[in-house]
């Protein structure tokens, strides 16, 4: 079972978060790289394997305050607090990816290399859920078409 928020979780956490005096610092939003050809290749039960283990390598990255979400079938979003530097969580992200490019996913006995793509953007004044998402995804995909398995920010 994934234990991270849903996406109507993450739209309930953005708005608490930004209505309070300490809003969030930085949005990251990530997609899994070619994740369609999992399913293809291996099968959806695969493909849920592949997301239950991100889910995990995630999961400790939320224990320093980071909320950690899926955002929808192969995109997941990361929210760092004000607490937490920009740069050291750009960094923090690249560890994550790296991590996960260098392991293999074994489901059903095949091995699936995996990679993915982030795209960061850091919190400016006037701006709500909407706009830090969208910025972030922006990213997202400057990073998907400059060739995947890289960080945007």
């Amino acid at each position: 079972m994934l234990r991270c928020y849903s996406i109507g979780g993450i739209d309930c956490i953005f708005h608490i978060v930004c209505s309070s005096d300490s809003c969030f610092k930085t949005d990251s939003y990530f997609f899994i790289d070619f994740f369609k050809n999992v399913n293809d290749t291996y099968g959806h039960n695969s493909g849920d394997d592949v997301l239950k283990g991100i889910s995990k390598i995630l999961r400790k990255y939320s224990k320093s305050g980071v909320i950690v979400g899926r955002w929808g079938g192969e995109e997941f979003i990361l929210i760092a607090p004000s607490n937490i530097d920009t740069l050291k969580f750009v960094k923090e992200l690249d560890a994550i990816r790296k991590y996960i490019e260098s392991g293999e996913f074994v489901s059903q006995g095949q091995r699936i290399g995996i990679t993915i793509s982030i795209g960061v953007e850091k919190y400016r004044d006037g701006w709500g859920p909407k706009e830090i998402v969208d910025a972030a995804d922006k990213n997202l995909y400057r990073a998907k078409e400059s060739g995947r398995n890289k960080i945007v920010y």
